[in-house]
């Protein structure tokens, strides 16, 4: 049990933070924190909350209506809550009758059973998890900016993505199974061409989103 709590339960939400970020409804997207698209949602229900702060005739009036709207949800929010299973400090009562009605289906032999068990076999199972980076990898790519990212054309044109950031790396897939990283830190002017003779540039025998399947399934397992 220590080694549940102690090990695989900090593992397991670390571990979740960092590959899902958060998931924003407005915009129906997973976020990660370095993502440049969390900016546009944060611009865009600022924007929202302008435009109807300026439709409104009386901006106090919209403010009112959206206290109301917050005391239904509260009392809501009240009235869902079982009162048998709190004390006077609204606590949970672990001496209640209530408290025991629904504990009685958790037990095995007297004891509760444990929930975390699963999720450590999970949390362990290579198999799985290599299955799930891959997966993930590609959805990374798919939501990745696309002012980032560039497409070489059959005629050699293309457009360079407007990086900014002053550390970045370029991956280039070749094919299937090779691609050519360029290491960008720290360097002022970057490259007119991409060879393995670049200096700070190697080569490969993956593409790009078996990179970041493989970096995903080592970050599982060192963190």
């Amino acid at each position: 049990m220590n080694t549940i709590f102690d090990k695989h339960v900090p593992n397991l939400w670390d571990t979740m933070l960092q590959l899902n970020g958060y998931f924003a409804s407005n915009y129906n997207k997973q976020v990660f924190d370095s993502y440049l698209q969390k900016d546009l949602v944060i611009a865009t229900n600022n924007l929202a909350i302008k435009r109807t702060l300026n439709d409104e005739k009386q901006p106090c009036n919209t403010i009112d209506t959206q206290l109301k709207t917050l005391e239904r949800l509260n009392a809501a929010m009240t009235n869902d809550i079982n009162k048998l299973l709190l004390d006077d400090n609204n606590e949970i009562n672990i001496s209640s009758p209530e408290f025991y009605t629904k504990l009685t289906p958790l037990l095995i032999n007297g004891k509760v059973k444990d929930p975390i068990i699963n999720f450590s076999l999970l949390y362990n199972n290579r198999v799985l998890i290599k299955n799930f980076t891959k997966e993930y990898a590609t959805k990374i790519l798919n939501e990745y900016p696309k002012s980032l990212t560039f497409v070489v054309a059959d005629n050699g044109t293309f457009t360079l993505p407007k990086i900014r950031a002053k550390h970045y790396k370029v991956v280039i897939d070749i094919k299937e199974n090779c691609s050519i990283v360029y290491d960008g830190r720290n360097i002022l002017v970057p490259p007119t061409a991409f060879t393995k003779n670049t200096p700070h540039t190697t080569s490969v025998k993956y593409n790009l989103d078996q990179i970041i399947s493989q970096q995903l399934f080592n970050q599982w397992f060192n963190t």
